[in-house]
């Protein structure tokens, strides 16, 4: 029987067609000078002004007994040009879509992050960590390069990544890069760059020295959850550090997410946020491990949820430990005869040409 929630005979089939609300997107036409992602917000106003609040906040957005590594926010910046129509980022920020990049001198940062002698930083939960380079993010480089127990986390979609392709890498600074299934770009991504572009730009960073993880998230099911094995089999050949997946979370005000009935397998949880149900969440993630050829890390979901999978959490995203996503400690193979072929997942035998579509 067909897995796929997107096709008919499957358990997880939607009673209506593929994302049949949205009408084909237009290609992107972009000069080839707009393409290494920092004019991707041509349209978009960038605000340049002082901050008056804090720039470090501890991370507290994960409901209570959801596994998840708490980091502190470094608020170089506010906002993204990208405008993705699932994105939190849409409701916050008091509705303001614009970029504001912050021009208070380093030294204030600085004192602030004194103050906490170890951690993890993360620049990308209320922005794009690059799609607009703030200016204090080359002298938040050059601060975490000089520590030792504290690291600076920069996640993109963006494939403007020549400030770093500049300086010498060091371990205390990594860079994700969010990726999707082409198709979902399409859909619901389309003012990014390509997922192959970015993909690229990871490969630039990676051999450059730079850390690089990789995030396919959010996985959208509704959209054909075959779509992700060609995404999966690139990012498999990227050997990123770590690759962290994760499904589509519903924010109700979301006004995009609640026509049609598309999400209508979502639940709510106790947060409010809607999620997807385990059963399918297990499924989409067991296939994204098989096109993988390992088990990624899992983002935000509970203790009982790893051990329903049978996976043992070794980190995610957010942890600074090194780990190289192949092989995977913590998952067997399920024959010898895989040996040297990739680490597998306990239940899940890969073989040559004969993964489901």
């Amino acid at each position: 029987m067909d897995h796929d929630p997107g096709k008919p005979g499957s358990p997880y089939h939607l009673p209506y067609p593929e994302v049949p609300f949205l009408e084909s997107p237009r290609p992107l036409e972009r000069p080839a000078a707009e393409r290494g992602g920092h004019l991707f917000y041509r349209e978009a106003a960038v605000i340049a002004r002082p901050r008056k609040s804090g720039f470090i906040r501890r991370f507290e957005g994960t409901a209570t007994g959801l596994v998840c590594n708490q980091f502190y926010r470094l608020i170089l910046s506010n906002g993204c040009p990208f405008n993705c129509q699932y994105c939190y980022l849409r409701l916050t920020l008091g509705g303001n879509k614009a970029p504001v990049v912050f021009t208070n001198p380093w030294p204030e940062v600085e004192r602030q992050l004194e103050k906490i002698p170890t951690g993890v930083f993360s620049t990308g939960e209320l922005a794009d960590s690059l799609a607009v380079t703030p200016p204090l993010l080359k002298p938040a480089l050059a601060y975490f390069r000089r520590q030792r127990d504290k690291f600076l986390f920069l996640t993109t979609k963006s494939t403007n990544i020549e400030l770093l392709l500049g300086m010498r890498p060091t371990p205390q600074v990594w860079i994700s890069f969010s990726v999707n299934a082409v198709k979902t770009w399409r859909l619901f991504e389309k003012n990014t760059p390509h997922p192959d572009e970015r993909l690229a730009a990871a490969w630039r960073l990676k051999e450059a020295g730079w850390r690089v993880k990789i995030r396919i998230d959010p996985i959208i099911p509704e959209v054909g959850l075959h779509h992700y094995r060609e995404i999966a089999e690139k990012v498999r050949a990227l050997a990123a550090e770590r690759v962290t997946v994760g499904v589509l979370k519903h924010f109700p005000r979301l006004p995009l997410c609640q026509r049609e009935g598309l999400w209508s397998q979502l639940t709510e949880s106790p947060n409010g946020i809607k999620r997807y149900p385990s059963p399918l969440k297990a499924h989409i993630f067991k296939s994204l491990a098989e096109w993988l050829g390992f088990q990624p890390a899992v983002c935000r979901e509970t203790s009982g949820f790893w051990e329903k999978l049978g996976w043992k959490s070794n980190g995610c995203n957010c942890t600074p430990n090194q780990t190289s996503a192949g092989p995977c400690p913590d998952a067997q193979p399920v024959n010898s005869e895989n040996s040297g072929k990739g680490c597998l997942i306990p239940g899940i035998a890969i073989k040559e040409n004969s993964i489901h579509d």
